[in-house]
This record gives structure tokens, sequence and C-alpha cells, in this order.
């Protein structure tokens, strides 16, 4: 689908965790890792049961045998963790393990289904479940049998909207203050953030904002923020002709929906709402505005709290700082 993968072929994996300590809160796991080999099979995408496409990771497999800088990704409101699958596939196949999460209650199928939470006890919720992964994640609750080896001084979290004032709010926690190397919020959800909690916040910390983002305008999300947050540990990054939804996929499910049998025409008809979310204008190109962000997160992590270099890829991209 894009042109930014690495070397390494793809694993992917799904996981149901059961967090006994919150009366059996069932969390969704997607793993993504750099894979040992290329051979296998490729794993669906679904849209719907049995409906979907297909992307560049194959199902399961052995994970490289090094210790891997990991990704810890919250979705947005709505979202799911398999809407991001551009973004995490070309992670991976940089040498990142990448696990993101469905937050029960603000899934997109919650929601439409009546089973959406109030603002507050989702953020609460969200912290919970983040905390609980990481936990699984390094073995200090069983459950989780990712086969992975994990780099525990390297991993980062990475938002979406509210995803992103989720992992602002985990940075906070005595856990994220001292697990998380990097946050990575992108087209953030920030305007709920308090100033104690902001306060609390020392992880050094990459925003990308778009222009054209009129959901979590950055006139209300970024520029209150900014100023009370570590310049020193902090590079924001404002993209041209970018939406809200610049760092999903969906764009791609704009496109290729149409062409996928058995979609119904509901969902194509909800798609083609979303026409302006991922650049700004419906119908323009949606790979560069993908690629952008994929960039910037892969350099970022290469490179964090480098701002003047991260800075520099933005520019190339038509995005400026900041800070």
């Amino acid at each position: 689908m894009i042109s930014t993968h690495g070397p390494h072929p793809i694993g992917r994996a799904s996981h149901l965790l059961i967090d006994q300590a919150r009366e059996g809160r069932m969390v969704g796991v997607e793993v993504w890792f750099p894979r040992s080999s290329a051979e296998g099979d490729p794993m669906m995408y679904e849209l719907l049961p049995g409906v979907g496409f297909y992307g560049a990771a194959l199902a399961g497999g052995v994970a490289v045998a090094n210790p891997l800088p990991t990704v810890i990704v919250s979705h947005g409101h709505m979202g799911t963790r398999l809407v991001y699958s551009q973004l995490c596939e070309a992670l991976a196949s940089h040498g990142y393990a990448v696990i993101a999460l469905d937050h029960q209650g603000d899934t997109m199928a919650d929601v439409l289904l009546g089973g959406g939470v109030d603002e507050d006890t989702n953020i609460v919720m969200r912290v919970a479940d983040l905390q609980f992964l990481l936990d699984s994640t390094l073995g200090r609750v069983a459950g989780f049998d990712h086969g992975l080896t994990i780099d525990e001084n390297a991993i980062s979290a990475l938002g979406h909207s509210f995803g992103a004032y989720a992992i602002f709010a985990w940075a906070g926690t005595d856990q994220g203050r001292t697990m998380l190397q990097s946050l990575i919020a992108l087209e953030p959800y920030l305007v709920r953030l308090t100033s104690a909690e902001l306060e609390r916040v020392a992880t050094t910390t990459l925003i990308v904002a778009g222009d054209k983002d009129a959901t979590t305008p950055v006139e209300t999300n970024i520029h209150p923020v900014l100023p009370q947050l570590q310049k020193d540990k902090t590079t924001a990054l404002l993209l041209s002709n970018v939406g809200h939804q610049g760092c999903s996929d969906v764009g791609m499910y704009i496109e290729v929906a149409p062409t996928v049998p058995g979609v119904p025409d509901f969902v194509l008809e909800f798609m083609g709402t979303m026409g302006d979310d991922t650049t700004g204008t419906a119908g323009d190109p949606w790979r560069p505005v993908t690629e952008a962000h994929i960039e910037l997160v892969r350099t970022w992590l290469a490179n964090i709290g480098d701002s003047e270099l991260i800075a520099t890829v933005a520019q190339r991209h038509s995005g400026r700082a900041l800070l």
C-alpha cells in the first residue's frame, strides 16, 4: 500500500487479555513485529467479519532475536487497534515491536451498540488499560505470550486524538514516568488536560498536528498546551494539508472499501462522510500524508529528542516547527 517499509518481514498476531484485577475486563491486543522469516500466510484486516483487505503482515511467525524497542498504541475516540495498520506495519518493518490495544467502551462497535462511556470514565479506563498492557507485556502480569524480547529501556507510547490524551495522562503516573522513554501525540485531543496533569509530564514528547484538522484544531488543542510543557523535552510540528485522520488508515479505507466484495452500502456511505479527514480536502492523495507521519515517527524513535532533525524531516513534508 505504501513505500516506507524497512528491511524486515512483518509478523502480526492477535491476543485477548483479561484483567482479573478489573472484574475480568477484556483488552483486545494486536502485535506487529520484525519477523525472522519471510515465509508465511498473509493475515486479513477485517472491516467486517469475513470482509476486509490484506496488508504486508504475515500471520504469526518468530520475531528477530534481539531486544526490540517497543511502541504502545492507543487509538482515538471510536477507533480500534487496527485502524493504524500502515503505520504499525511500517514501524515493525524497521525493527520495532508495535503493540496496539482496543479500549473497551470507546471503540466504534461499543459506541454504535450503546456501550460507549463518558469522557471522564473513558480516560480512567484507558490509563488503567495502558498500565495493564505494559505490565502484561513485561511479564509482570501473566497471560500475554507474545514471544518477543522487549527492550525495557526503549518503550514509547503513541496516541492519536483521544489516545494522545490517554498517553499524556498515563505519562503522569508513577509507571509512566518510570517506564516511558517518549510520547508521540498525533493530531492530539489535549484540550482537557489540566495544568496539574501537564505538570506531571516529564517524558520527552513529539506532537504532530495538522493545519486542516477540524476535530482537534491546533488553536484549542496545541497552542494552549505548549507553554505548559517542558520546552527542552517537547518537539511540536504542524503539517500542511493534513486533517484529523492523517495518521490513520481512513484515507486507504475510502480508496479500498469500494473494491472489497461484500462491504455494505452503509459502510461506504459512512466512509464517504470522512473524505476531508485525511488531507483536509476530499479526493486529495492520502499516501503522502500517511507516509509523512510514518517518516516522522520512525525518525523520532531513532533520534528521540532531536528537535532539529525532526523539524528538517517535517519541512520535507510541508511542515514546520511550533516551538
